[in-house]
């Protein structure tokens, strides 16, 4: 049987640090908004896309500024402020009566529904699409040696996603093979973090070791990836 998208990229990305989920899918992001800025900007398709979902969320516009691309963001925005103007303009006040309309009949709602996005953020499309192939992977190949294996070796998955992973386990044997790794993850933490706090103590001089960004990662194995949109 061969094995599901997603299950030779947890493999890969198992033995780095951190939360993998969050890993793979900052770098999937990143590689879309690459090819949309490079390849895509003034396709008619994305464009008309970017017009519908009014560019970007917020989190991922701002990841555009890595790019180095300012000439394809301002491109892609452009048609973003010609298609809020184009709205504006069609669902004006003036259009409705006046000013007087505008607060008395409803027609500012309606000025703010048409402003509305009319599709997702596309990057977010490409994060969730990716994060449930990613899941299910796991979920289908928990008791595989090889994924087990690499999942041991991890620093287990930050809690949103091992919410998420729980749900699509294949059966009981699995969720509870992912839950037993995942907890042994959360104990080794937990020592850390009481190590830390132990000599962060007034009373003791001790030098800090590994736990000295225990807090850190705690933050990140309850909130996911710092980074991670």
């Amino acid at each position: 049987m061969t094995t599901p998208f997603g299950f030779f990229d947890l493999l890969e990305t198992f033995p780095k640090p951190g939360c993998a989920l969050c890993r793979l899918l900052q770098r999937d992001v990143e590689r879309f908004l690459d090819t949309l800025l490079y390849e895509h900007t003034v396709d008619p398709a994305s464009q008309n896309n970017f017009r519908a979902s009014r560019g970007l969320c917020h989190d991922h516009t701002w990841l555009l500024t890595r790019s180095n691309n300012s000439l394809a963001v301002a491109i892609l925005y452009d048609a973003v402020l010609d298609e809020v103007m184009r709205i504006s303009e069609r669902t004006s006040p003036e259009r409705q009566g006046g000013l007087t309309r505008l607060f008395s009949n409803g027609a500012s709602s309606a000025l703010a529904e048409a402003l509305e996005p009319q599709k997702p953020c596309p990057a977010c499309e490409v994060r969730d699409g990716a994060e449930r192939r990613y899941l299910e992977a796991l979920g289908e190949y928990a008791n595989d040696e090889r994924l087990r294996s690499a999942f041991e070796a991890s620093d287990g998955l930050c809690l949103p996603h091992f919410r998420k992973a729980l749900p699509l386990a294949r059966d009981g044997r699995n969720a509870r093979l992912l839950l037993e790794i995942q907890q042994r993850k959360w104990t080794a933490l937990k020592v850390e973090l009481q190590e830390f706090l132990h000599k962060m103590d007034a009373h003791y001089h001790e030098a800090m070791g590994a736990e000295a960004t225990s807090w850190l990662r705690a933050m990140a194995r309850m909130s996911g990836e710092e980074g991670y949109e």
